[in-house]
């Protein structure tokens, strides 16, 4: 085995060489945020000696522009004192460009003669009002010499993203770099060889899987944002990544064992080659897929797997979608293609200095021992810090899909653990209030649900928000009945749309009811209340297309089921990059309503009006107002919100018109809520934290005269229930609702299994998160912690944990059964 010995000796030494490389390419790559600092900085001049310059950028595509910038030699409080209305997202400076005469975008900039700053064009939308998100970002630089105008072609080809990679865009760079090392090695061959035999096929097997590991590395540093350059000064940088890197060896190793064990046993040349090229194939697809990863990483915060290949609608979605379009347009795939190639050259330059270290006995044992104390040393050091990334960023790839995968039917440990009692989980029960609170239900007769898309509890007025964005649902909480404590149990529309109304609970799975079986048994609210003689209809903005939701509304008598695809509506959202982005304006929906609210007869009516701007990517086709909110995205969020709140008034405007208010029971909710980097989180399919899952929750009717706030919990399931006993009809015995309104609870149930599979349970103040992926669990005292900033599962008794893991795993046991027998059988 001496000819193989060297393969290992030379491992650190080609890693730094190649890190040399790696990290001059990646400097030529940085976003603005990167930069290096200048080695010599201008003098800081005095506030007096400050010049404005004039930008004039000619967009005639765009309707809505932002200047950007930074500047090294001054922090972002100074240029913010030196311009009135600049604002700092991401710690870069923007301000709104206003339009001249001539159609052109303007604006002026005062920063301190002769600095200079970095910058770019942010296009917010198209000229038609569409999103865009556009990046025209300039390398050259602006100087403050003179305060003369500067003008700006827009330039629609560069489309930066900060969710794109780094490192792929130079992937033609790196596979350039080592192709010119490698020829210079074919033509200086013989000035060090005075033979050149090819190697062994099992030696080219174990050179390919190092070459792929050194790959895994680089494309590992960039997902724990770890620059390739701090390796050489900060020995602690090299442990942590060999320690990020772990599973990326596992699978290296795993491939390479299994193209070196055939090759050892079967002697045939030609199947020894077919072996080989498959090996080289998985190579190949292998740095493909490391690379492709860390745009998913970023954009998802985890490998692309199973559960959000699912989620996606198979490739159906936006967030699917978005990651497909930002990796496989054509210049990136070249890229992700040189990559691949790359590690190709890099085992055949790895060869080149195998053979150079054997030849020569001093460094093959210097370089030796030197390799095995380097690695000693690694795996003791890595050992020893603790230092940890969230499971996504340093899951391999392959293994994260291959995985889910094999496991797409796994459940969880909850789904066996013995909850320890004999008695049958109650999934409707509460404890009556006493004394009942007596309303006249008689009073109501028709029911409308308004449900607000992504719009969590945390940002209306009523739960304790100071942006006011709801003075309508605020002007009529003298006629409703707020639950403070109100829960989706899961941050999927999906799931949502099944226990709102159906009064169950959803699958609890990364599957969804209404794609495994669209017509499933069961009653919900619309199928009762239209045997009942109602008129009934389901209207939104978005597209009912996403998990066969069209096909479950189907089976649900509703007389009237229409999306944006159906509803008329002069503002028409689009997005380019999304199958399933388009979409209209929400206060079209309240025409829609009206219109079929004056063809309706004599008849009772229930009417579900769904919107849909409160999801990414936020549209919104008016005029922003400011709600002072560092995240811009969380800005535009909050306008959509309260532009739902213009619409509720509309709504109950035209009610009042056709003198129904006093007859129409308002339930005004959301499907789930959403998050804006409350826990390193954007969206809200990914966890259950009170952002994602807690939401508001209004009854509204003059049978409420006094108003009323309840602190007990409530869930999804409940409002069908509820609704139902406001209307003296009887629940179905299938329902799992209980009535909010005459009972009381103090638990809730929630769940998420996109990323890990995550199960939550809210008793009285204090949260449960189970995590049955990592097997932690994270404890909340919400009421002087309503943030969830401090998990304090280690002061709480084992036995109170263990009593909520019980619980938990009692309800999942149930419902599972329930579903699997009662909806899908």
């Amino acid at each position: 085995m001496n000819k193989y010995y060297c393969l290992l000796c030379f491992l650190c030494f080609h890693a730094t060489s190649f890190s040399c490389v790696i990290t001059s390419a990646y400097n030529l790559n940085k976003t603005v945020f990167e930069n290096e600092i200048q080695d010599v900085l201008k003098d800081i001049v005095s506030s007096e000696e400050l010049i404005t310059k004039e930008i004039v950028y000619n967009a005639p595509k765009s309707g809505e522009i932002n200047f950007c910038w930074y500047s090294e030699g001054y922090t972002n409080a100074d240029i913010i004192s030196w311009n009135k209305g600049a604002k700092v997202f991401k710690n870069l400076l923007y301000m709104p460009m206003s339009k001249n005469i001539k159609g052109e975008f303007m604006t002026s900039i005062t920063m301190p003669k002769n600095s200079n700053i970095s910058y770019g064009f942010w296009i917010l939308k198209d000229a038609s009002g569409v999103y865009q998100d556009l990046w025209d970002w300039h390398k050259n630089r602006i100087n403050f010499d003179n305060n003369q105008q500067t003008r700006f072609q827009a330039v629609y080809t560069q489309n930066k993203s900060s969710k794109t990679s780094l490192l792929v865009p130079i992937g033609w760079l790196i596979f350039l770099t080592l192709l010119f090392l490698l020829l210079i090695l074919n033509f200086s061959k013989r000035l060090f060889f005075k033979t050149f035999e090819n190697p062994s096929i099992i030696r080219k097997v174990i050179l390919l899987g190092i070459a792929l590991f050194l790959f895994h590395i680089i494309a590992r540093s960039e997902i724990i944002k770890l620059h390739p350059k701090t390796l050489f000064y900060d020995l602690s940088k090299v442990t942590i990544l060999f320690k990020a890197s772990f599973s990326d060896f596992v699978y290296v190793l795993f491939v390479v064992l299994i193209g070196v064990i055939p090759l050892f046993f079967i002697q045939n040349k030609t199947y020894q080659n077919v072996i080989f090229k498959v090996f080289q194939v998985i190579i190949f697809l292998s740095a493909f897929f490391a690379f492709t990863n860390i745009s998913t990483v970023i954009l998802l915060g985890q490998p692309f797997n199973y559960e959000w290949f699912y989620y996606a609608d198979f490739l159906g979605s936006e967030d699917a979608l978005n990651a497909l379009k930002e990796n496989v347009t054509l210049i990136v795939f070249f890229n992700l293609l040189a990559i691949s190639i790359s590690v190709f050259l890099l085992a055949k330059i790895l060869d080149y200095a195998v053979r150079f270290i054997a030849g020569n006995n001093y460094l093959k044992y210097s370089i030796g021992i030197l390799v095995f104390v380097a690695l000693v040393f690694l795996v003791i050091s890595s050992l020893k810090i603790d230092r940890k990334y969230a499971n996504g960023k340093v899951e391999n790839a392959v293994l994260a899909m291959v995985t889910s995968i094999i496991a797409n039917k796994k459940t969880n440990s909850l789904l066996y653990q013995n909850s320890g009692t004999n008695e049958i989980f109650k999934p409707n029960e509460g404890t009556p209030l006493n004394p009942i609170k007596h309303y006249r239900t008689k009073v109501v007769k028709n029911v409308i649900y308004i449900i607000l898309e992504s719009s969590g509890a945390k940002y209306f007025d009523a739960y304790g928000a100071n942006y006011n964005i709801t003075p309508n649902l605020n002007a009529y909480a003298e006629k409703a009945l707020l639950f403070k404590n109100a829960y989706a149990h899961a941050p999927a529309t999906m799931k949502s749309m099944v226990a709102l109304l159906g009064s169950i609970y959803p699958h609890v799975s990364y599957k969804c009811l209404t794609y495994e079986k669209p017509d499933f048994s069961h009653p919900t609210i619309s199928s009762l209340l239209k045997e009942q003689g109602y008129n009934t209809s389901f209207f939104t903005s978005a597209d009912l297309s996403y998990l066969k939701g069209k096909q479950f509304l189907d089976h649900r008598n509703f007389d009237t089921i229409e999306d944006f695809s159906k509803i008329s509506c002069n503002r028409n959202f689009k997005q380019e990059i999304y199958k399933e982005g388009d979409a209209i304006d929400d206060l079209c929906l309240t025409n829609r309503f009206e219109t079929w609210l004056e063809n309706n007869n004599d008849a009772p009516f229930f009417s579900t009006i769904w919107t849909v701007q409160g999801h990414y990517p936020y549209f919104f086709s008016s005029e922003e107002e400011d709600f002072h909110v560092d995240n811009l995205y969380l800005n535009r969020y909050l306008n959509t919100i309260k532009q739902c709140d213009r619409m509720i008034g509309d709504i109950i405007a035209i009610l009042k018109e056709k003198q129904l208010f006093e007859s129409t029971l308002i339930v005004v909710t959301g499907d789930h809520g959403e998050a804006f980097n409350q826990h390193n989180n954007h969206g809200h399919a990914s966890t259950i934290y009170e952002e994602n899952v807690k939401i508001p929750l209004y009854f509204i009717n003059p049978l409420f005269f006094n108003g009323e706030q309840r602190e007990d919990m409530v869930s999804m399931k409940d409002i069908a229930s509820t609704t139902l006993s406001l209307l003296d009809i009887v629940t179905p015995p299938t329902w799992q609702g209980r009535d909010v309104v005459s009972t009381t609870q103090d638990e809730a149930f929630f769940f998420t299994t996109l990323s890990d599979y995550l199960f939550g349970y809210r008793k009285g103040n204090k949260k449960f998160i189970f995590n049955e992926t990592s097997q932690t669990v994270e404890v909340f005292d919400l009421l002087n912690d309503p943030d969830e900033k401090v998990n304090i599962s280690d002061r709480i008794p084992e036995p109170e944990i263990s009593q909520a893991k019980r619980r938990v795993a009692s309800w999942i046991q149930y419902q599972v059964k329930f579903v699997n027998k009662d909806l899908l059988n």
